[in-house]
């Protein structure tokens, strides 16, 4: 396990949640879209309204798919940087850094939300609407707030650990003398 593997596994799992989040976003974006164009639609129809609904239904499909396969990239990579994370931790003083900004980004950007989310959703089931509300409101916070700052500060130790990990020696081969 060298660290330049650990370097370049943290950030592509940085960048995945990243993407991972502006794919939401731009989903619903078009899903907003596509509700305010139906309105349009019976309001005032056109004869491009079919095509247009098309291609909202095409990018909408596309954003839930890129979605869905960048989530489970960002678990698995999420997965690998938190296990090898752990096996950093043991390891000399100034070399805990990285690996504990790895933890902290994925604990808050990836455990922290669906531990809210299901305490949200088991509130509502519950009608406690008042801390369903409130875990809804903290689930809003943390994800647009301070999960991206973790992610930014995993991205920025990727990058370190990657920059400043030791380069291989290569042992030159050497063959028999002709």
């Amino acid at each position: 396990m060298t660290s330049r593997r650990f370097g370049i596994l943290s950030l592509l799992a940085a960048v995945c949640w990243t993407l991972a989040v502006a794919m939401v976003i731009i989903g619903v974006a078009v899903g907003i879209y596509s509700a305010l164009l139906g309105a349009s639609a019976v309001l005032t129809p056109s004869p491009t309204d079919e095509r247009d609904a098309r291609i909202a239904v095409a990018v909408l499909v596309t954003a839930v798919v890129g979605t869905a396969a960048l989530a489970l990239l960002t678990i698995v990579l999420d997965l690998a940087v938190t296990v090898m994370s752990v096996r950093r931790l043991g390891g000399p003083e100034h070399a805990r850094a990285v690996p504990l900004l790895c933890l902290v980004a994925v604990g808050v950007s990836s455990v922290l939300p669906v531990l809210l989310l299901s305490l949200a959703l088991l509130a509502g089931a519950l009608e406690m609407r008042e801390v369903a509300a409130a875990l809804w409101w903290l689930l809003a916070g943390t994800v647009v707030g301070l999960a991206p700052w973790t992610r930014l500060a995993q991205l920025i130790g990727g990058i370190v650990e990657t920059a400043t990990a030791p380069a291989r020696s290569r042992r030159p081969r050497v063959g028999p003398l002709p």
